[in-house]
């Protein structure tokens, strides 16, 4: 119930004489309160003497509670702790999954947010267009792809009308000239109503 309990003597409590348990052992002094954390019991803290009567009071059932409240915090963080980090391991695992599909995948794999700086790009994006990921990550698109207006033309539509988009394109590559690009623009999908951001294949033709 939430509510402690202090009993002098069980043996004549009317509350608890009854019980098999009191009788059986002889039970006399008993102090119990609940763990509790945010009005939600999650445990209980129970202490008995079988010999003396009259051991607890309220100076004790004070000091039990106060114990017992920290004791509960305490239990609770460790359990949310552990979760979190059961959650951050699955994380971790699911990402590395992730950078080594993208690492495997032979076309070009560049992911935007809203305001166009890259937040994904994988090793076939660095050798199609000769930059690597440390320099293009969150960077925007403009400053790291050298592609002309209809690339972000495209780009527009797709994060205006949440369609998708195929362009060709041969661009100038520094180092390579130019070179002709198959293009695939798709809206990065968090939920049916937003877009926050662009995924981009890329095929090097």
């Amino acid at each position: 119930t939430g509510e402690p309990i202090v009993t002098t003597n069980a043996q004549n409590d009317p509350r608890f004489s009854n019980q098999e348990s009191v009788v059986s052992y002889s039970l006399r002094s008993i102090l119990c309160v609940p763990l509790m954390v945010k009005d939600t019991v999650t445990g209980v803290v129970y202490a008995d003497n079988r010999i003396r009567a009259g051991l607890f009071g309220g100076s004790e059932l004070d000091l039990l509670f106060a114990f017992a409240h920290q004791a509960a915090v305490a239990i609770q963080n460790a359990r949310l702790f552990e979760r979190v980090s059961a959650t951050l391991e699955e994380i971790t695992e699911n990402t590395e999954l992730l950078e080594n599909v993208f690492a495997s995948i032979a076309s070009g794999v560049i992911t935007t947010d809203t305001d166009g700086y890259i937040i994904t790009y994988n090793q076939a994006a660095q050798r199609i267009f000769g930059i690597p990921h440390d320099e293009a990550i969150n960077r925007s698109l403009k400053m790291v792809l050298p592609i002309d207006n209809a690339f972000y033309e495209a780009l527009y539509h797709v994060q205006t009308e949440q369609q998708t988009a195929s362009l060709e394109l041969e661009p100038e590559i520094p180092g390579r000239g130019k070179v002709g690009l198959s293009m695939r623009l798709s809206p990065l999908r968090a939920h049916e109503q937003s877009t926050p951001g662009v995924t981009i294949l890329v095929d090097d033709l």
